[in-house]
């Protein structure tokens, strides 16, 4: 049931055109280059545009084939598999956490397209999934396996809080307001921990069926979560 996590059963995208491996310890990036979609229907679709039926059909498999002979780099850094990304949200450094118990922050901008930029040590287990603020660009917030919570300050690379769990964690999601970030673990219970004070919000929600993924909505007023159940 555990072995490979239904969001880790194929491999997983993140916003920009990089693509995450589960078997490989890189991240391999497919730079959308204009030449590879100005010129066909689907293209457009990759940049947003065209109404109803872009929203409807599915990306260019020409830009798959192009950026795969002429857009690769792999930005490699972890020593054993990569599980998770996550971006800043200015959209200027993406975070990877691995097996290898790391987390790596990479930096991206004028000058830099994927530089390693900090490793965050402190982690005793697999690095499952990370969370940026939404509201604080420096911010980072990473679940683990070794029953922790770790916060960090992107500025300086370091540990600012280190929060104990009751499970091993699999899924985070931080609120859209900054105040609250949401972690849930194998054994389906979710809790909630207060960014501000780095203490959990009361006892953990525990549920009978098998919960997969959790989510706010915009307004986070709202809070979601998928189980085994079909619900």
């Amino acid at each position: 049931r555990r072995g490979i996590h239904p969001r880790r059963a194929k491999s997983l995208f993140a916003g920009g055109g990089f693509h995450l491996h589960r078997r490989s310890p890189s991240i391999v990036m497919l730079a959308k280059r204009r030449h590879c979609h100005d010129s066909s229907e689907g293209a457009s679709r990759w940049r947003g545009g065209g109404g109803a039926a872009a929203k409807a059909a599915s990306p260019d498999r020409t830009f798959f084939r192009r950026a795969r002979e002429q857009g690769i780099k792999e930005l490699t850094g972890h020593t054993k598999k990569v599980h998770t990304l996550a971006w800043s949200c200015d959209g200027k450094r993406l975070a990877s956490g691995s097996v290898d118990k790391n987390v790596n922050v990479w930096r991206f901008g004028a000058s830099s397209s994927g530089t390693l930029d900090q490793e965050l040590k402190g982690h005793t287990d697999v690095v499952d999934q990370l969370t940026w603020d939404p509201t604080h660009p420096d911010l980072l917030a990473s679940a683990s396996s070794d029953k922790s919570v770790r916060m960090w300050d992107g500025r300086s690379g370091k540990c600012a809080a280190n929060i104990p769990t009751k499970g091993e964690n699999i899924n985070i999601a931080w609120s859209p307001d900054g105040n609250v970030i949401a972690v849930g673990d194998k054994e389906d219970q979710v809790s909630f921990i207060d960014k501000r004070t780095h203490t959990l919000l009361g006892a953990p929600w525990s549920h009978k069926v098998e919960v997969n993924e959790i989510s706010w909505n915009a307004a986070g007023n709202l809070f979601f979560l998928t189980t085994g159940n079909g619900t």
